[in-house]
């Protein structure tokens, strides 16, 4: 390989600028994430059929879902739980497998089952692996100087305006008081289940609509206002009174003395983070909200990623400068300077090209990665141009080809004794799989990468060097001799070197805390009071507290 690249630096040219191309177009199309996804996505089947055994359900209802789950790819797992009068079936996907897409083809399967005549149609729930553990990845406030019930209107129109955005998946709404509908049954013939089956009757199903080799089902939905509801054949205003009300929500937020609403948004998994969240951030721009109304980013993950990134283009800097001045002071040639840049330029472009044909993102573990085989990289570069110029030093017939191949097999074994400490992370098993696994995958990729780097670039471009300092190190030499003569001493010595950084380690270094930047600028304040305390008498305390703060 070194000799064929080395007597054809066109093909090598060409090689090369392949591997650019396929770089860039790789690092732009990568998916960047704070972390790896690990949970594996789920959905959710609900269906009831009232008054019918466990038995049946499961016979009539959870057997022909389950036979329809299973046809469908990437189903990892299928739980299904069948009690009287309802059947859930909770399915569990690989988490290469678009969900939505599945959700799409099961609705459609589940069109075609003849179901019970008086069965609901099945409820169909696609649920983020974490939604609950990890929370969302853009939390919106919305405050302004209204009332609760004006504000909860405002935040309503934002939310339907932000659904419209590329790559929201969902957005719940918390803080908003909720309509309410009180009914007072005076007929004593009928009691509030009988009521309540009214009005949670779900859409009836009205067959199916073919068009081509599509299958869509249509769906009548039932009147959910008590006007016209009916009660087996009786108008539900001749046995109860109707009326409207407001119910508080279950939390109640406040920025300088006014009500916040708080806008979840939940991201689809086919798209980046970064990418999710300058959509929605030029979406909030360009919002068209009538009145005084302040929208703020309460939670954006995208920020720790721009963080991250900032804080390892520091590192990488720093270790660029660094490595650059120390090759100039030993080669004491810019050019040797410039061989370094390209050698970590193409060796990350090669692996950004594996990760992204490997479907991996680029996040906080894939990076730590690529930053750890940044020093082989380096490192078998260095060997192989230094060898190079020992050769030429020496007067070699073809030091360029001699000075590759005498240390392809070092470098070559040395880098996969690296790469073997990351095989037990294949034996990883769930959450510490997803996670560790891409880390050792990144790493990797950079350690071959270099490899390939150092065993064909660097040959062909160390023609023009010339060695400029001795490559007989007779003080190292020198300095060997004498420890081994005095080698009573030197053991002991690296003994108690050992020992005292193992103590060091143990008692002095802080463990478990993440570095930052900055300090934190907010100060939290916690009431408490008894149980079965009025909701007036806190939000009076609370904004006793507000005002003496403001």
């Amino acid at each position: 390989m070194i000799e064929f690249f080395v007597k054809r630096p066109v093909t090598l040219f060409s090689v090369y600028a392949v591997i650019t191309v396929l770089g860039v177009i790789s690092l732009v199309n990568l998916r960047i994430e704070l972390y790896p996804e690990t949970k594996h996505p789920k959905m959710s089947i609900f269906m009831t059929w009232q008054d019918a055994s466990p038995e049946l359900v499961e016979r009539e209802i959870t057997r022909k879902i389950e036979n329809e789950v299973l046809r469908l790819q990437g189903v990892r797992n299928v739980t299904s739980r069948s009690s009287r009068g309802q059947a859930i079936i909770d399915i569990e996907f690989e988490t290469s497998v678009d969900v939505t897409y599945q959700k799409v083809l099961l609705a459609e399967a589940l069109s075609g089952i003849d179901f019970p005549i008086d069965a609901r149609a099945p409820s169909i729930t696609e649920k983020s692996p974490d939604e609950f553990e990890s929370g969302y990845p853009v939390v919106i406030s919305v405050t302004g100087p209204y009332e609760l019930i004006e504000m909860g209107e405002k935040a309503r129109e934002i939310k339907e305006q932000l659904e419209r955005v590329n790559g929201v998946k969902n957005i719940l709404v918390y803080g908003d008081p909720e309509k309410e509908i009180n009914v007072r049954i005076f007929d004593q013939r009928y009691t509030p289940y009988t009521v309540l089956t009214q009005f949670m009757k779900e859409d009836v199903s009205a067959g199916k609509l073919n068009e081509g080799s599509y299958s869509l089902p249509v769906v009548v939905e039932e009147p959910k206002h008590p006007e016209t509801m009916f009660v087996y054949g009786r108008d539900l205003a001749k046995i109860a009174h109707v009326s409207y009300g407001i119910r508080d929500p279950y939390y109640l937020s406040r920025v300088n003395g006014n009500p916040v609403i708080t806008l979840n948004i939940e991201k689809r998994n086919d798209i980046g983070l970064l990418e999710f969240s300058r959509n929605v951030k030029k979406a909030v721009e360009n919002l068209q909200i009538e009145g005084d109304v302040i929208v703020d980013f309460e939670r954006d993950e995208a920020d720790d990623i721009r963080e991250n990134i900032k804080k390892i283009a520091i590192l990488g800097i720093i270790a660029l400068v660094g490595v650059s001045l120390s090759f100039f002071f030993t080669m004491r040639d810019f050019y040797s300077v410039f061989l370094f840049f390209l050698t970590m330029a193409f060796s990350s472009l090669l692996t950004f090209v594996c990760i992204y044909f490997s479907g991996l993102s680029l996040n906080v573990f894939t990076l730590s990665g690529i930053a750890l085989g940044f020093g082989m990289v380096v490192d078998n570069s260095i060997i192989v141009l230094e060898n190079i110029l020992r050769q030429k030093e020496e007067g070699a017939e073809n030091p360029i080809i001699m000075g590759a191949k005498e240390v392809f097999m070092p470098v070559t074994a040395s880098t996969f004794t690296t790469i073997v400490v990351f095989v037990p992370f294949l034996f990883f098993q769930g959450a510490s799989r997803q996670l560790y696994l891409p880390f050792a995958m990144a790493a990797s990729f950079g350690l071959l990468s270099s490899i390939f780097v150092a065993f064909t670039l660097i040959p062909l471009l160390s023609g023009r060097i010339k060695p400029r300092m001795t490559y007989k190190p007779r003080a190292y030499i020198w300095t060997l001799k004498k420890m081994l003569k005095l080698r009573w001493v030197v053991m002991p010595l690296a003994v108690m070197i050992i020992l005292a950084g193992g103590y060091i380690f143990k008692d002095k270094v802080r463990k478990g805390t993440a570095f930052r930047y900055g300090e934190d600028d907010r100060l939290y304040l916690r009431i408490s009071l008894p149980s079965g305390s009025d909701d007036s008498e806190v939000l009076k305390i609370a904004g006793d507290f507000e005002e003496k703060i403001l």
